[in-house]
């Protein structure tokens, strides 16, 4: 599927513009001003306005990347005032249009609701919510009905907007984004089948880490021999029994001796329920407990991960690790509001329990007393209260060792099936790995080593599920980095067309800092995307574009200028 045409009207019909796309490299050259500046002209405004068109916010026209709260008033004023429509073919022929072809429409609209900023969003003439706008677009583009990876977990890949984007390989996507999300979008991008299985077993595994987490919690509440304990206070309980039940009771007491254990079921009954809502907020305390005093360690390997690929690519990083702490510490506070939740209502739970027993005993005590006036019945009433004592503490004591049973059969029962689901795919991973990624990686390691005489490629390790990239010796820098993502995303389009792979998916990608590429390697990337049967489009400046030859001359598909911006504003 390749991107074929892009077309930008106001409200009132005008087009502000109208692009064609062909194959090969698709260049936007900021034609420089007098001062010799080519900024403020529009240049990525056009992958901009494509990643709208598959979804994106309507935000990231109007406001700063690093500071959401600067916006450019201009910008978001024309858009509004012109109710801006943005409509997208996209095609598997770019020479002549099909009835297979997409076309993809988002207007600007005014919510009537909210008076906020909105978007009406339709493919092919029909109207869909955002979420559908969505669905429909990755059942289109990557013929995907599973759940994950989302279309706005895709599309990133073949539309890299942010600079995060821009500058990594395989973790283009937010900081906070977890490798569970980034090993099902490659195994899914690299054309693994049975993509369904791989959400099972990583859903699988998320559940036991939870179930476990749970479960040592909870253990570490449960005194050591409770249930020798337990087997004593049954020995004794079963000996006041049989002593209670010798006591032969008058029958003008027998009315009063039924009101007494029905009083005592129910306070047994409301004794259990007090003990289990204890214990569920003895666990949620625990939870509460650990973020509290560890507000950072509990996902520092995974920061740590990040910032390891990071210092083997050479990367500067875009986000300061400190906002990522932050982040990651927002969503621990995020935790920590919803664990003070639950406890408030299961302490309110109590309460009213601890009322209902307070009334309860009360008419427990008045019978007793009223039997207990009985000479010797006194004893009998004596009895009772020790044999209620005791079903009390017992049941709370086998409520306890209950749960912490119930969590570790929900334990076995999730590894066993964990280890079942694993075994199933353990053959379809093995084929995969020699099969697909080897093919990726005489691709991309032919291209890398065209361009560097390096070999780069990709790592898969079959047992963590966990993608990679490296390289036989490596140094890259930022214009080196840049390039490498370029030759990635091309290796990619040859790779999907390959007669033993052959996926339906984009043949299309950006690059927002193609400024900083060396000369040479530019024509072997444009060679490159050419041969590849693919599109790569590319901001680029005046002063870097004069030093192209002629050739790239049929490259450009737009020229901006300071009386020729992107919106004309």
């Amino acid at each position: 599927m390749y991107l074929k045409r892009l077309t930008i009207t106001k409200d009132n019909g005008d087009v502000i513009r109208h692009i064609k796309f062909f194959k090969g490299l698709n260049l936007i050259v900021g034609i420089s001003n007098k001062d010799g500046t080519s900024n403020s002209l529009g240049k990525t405004t056009l992958v901009r306005c494509l990643n709208y068109c598959f979804g994106g916010k309507i935000e990231e026209f109007y406001t700063d990347n690093e500071n959401k709260k600067i916006e450019n008033t201009v910008v978001k004023d024309f858009l509004i005032s012109n109710l801006l429509k943005f409509e997208l073919t996209l095609g598997n022929n770019l020479e002549t249009d099909s009835i297979s072809d997409i076309k993809i429409s988002r207007q600007i609209a005014i919510n009537s609701k909210t008076s906020k900023i909105d978007s009406i969003n339709s493919i092919n003439g029909e109207t869909y919510s955002l979420e559908s706008f969505h669905e429909v677009l990755k059942q289109k583009l990557f013929s995907l009905k599973e759940p994950k990876p989302t279309f706005r977990q895709l599309i990133p890949k073949f539309v890299r907007n942010k600079d995060y984007e821009v500058s990594n390989i395989l973790k283009y996507l937010h900081a906070s984004t977890s490798i569970i999300d980034y090993t099902t979008i490659w195994l899914f991008l690299f054309g693994f089948e049975n993509i369904e299985k791989i959400n099972s077993k990583l859903s699988l595994a998320n559940d036991f880490k939870k179930v476990s987490e749970n479960y040592k919690a909870l253990k570490s509440i449960v005194p050591n021999g409770l249930q020798q304990k337990i087997d004593l206070l049954e020995v004794e309980l079963s000996e006041k029994i049989e002593l209670r039940d010798s006591f032969q009771i008058e029958r003008r007491y027998a009315q009063d001796e039924d009101e007494l254990a029905v009083l005592q079921s129910k306070i047994h009954s409301i004794e259990e329920s007090i003990t289990k809502l204890t214990l569920d907020k003895d666990v949620l305390v625990e939870r509460l407990n650990t973020l509290i005093n560890d507000e950072f360690k509990y996902d520092a390997k995974n920061v740590k991960y990040i910032y390891e690929e990071a210092n083997l690519l050479n990367i500067d990083v875009q986000r300061k690790f400190e906002d990522t702490i932050n982040f990651h510490n927002g969503m621990l506070k995020n935790e920590e509001s919803y664990l003070l939740k639950r406890i408030a209502k299961i302490d309110e739970k109590l309460n009213t329990l601890f009322s209902i027993r307070l009334t309860s005993i009360e008419s427990y005590n008045s019978v007793l007393s009223k039997l207990g006036q009985q000479g010797s019945l006194a004893e009998y009433t004596k009895l009772n209260e020790s044999i209620t004592k005791l079903s009390s503490e017992i049941s709370n004591d086998k409520a306890l060792l209950g749960q912490l049973a119930a969590l570790a059969q929900d334990k076995i029962a999730i590894n066993t099936q964990l280890d079942s689901l694993i075994f199933s795919l353990k053959e379809s991973i093995s084929v995969f790995t020699k099969n697909n990624i080897n093919i990726f990686n005489t691709y991309f390691s032919n291209y890398s080593e065209s361009i560097y005489k390096e070999k780069w490629y990709v790592t898969f390790d079959e047992d963590s599920y966990r993608f990679d990239i490296k390289a036989f010796e490596s140094n890259a820098g930022s214009g080196k980095k840049q390039t490498l993502v370029a030759a990635f995303d091309i290796a990619y389009m040859s790779f999907i067309q390959d007669k033993n792979i052959n996926l339906p998916y984009p043949r299309f990608t950006t690059q927002d800092k193609i400024e900083i590429i060396d000369i040479k390697e530019l024509y072997k990337l444009a060679d490159l995307v050419l041969n590849s049967n693919g599109q790569l489009i590319a901001p680029i400046i005046q002063d870097k574009f004069d030093n192209l030859d002629e050739s790239f001359t049929g490259s450009v598909i737009l020229e901006l200028s300071s009386s020729n911006r992107f919106f004309g504003i």
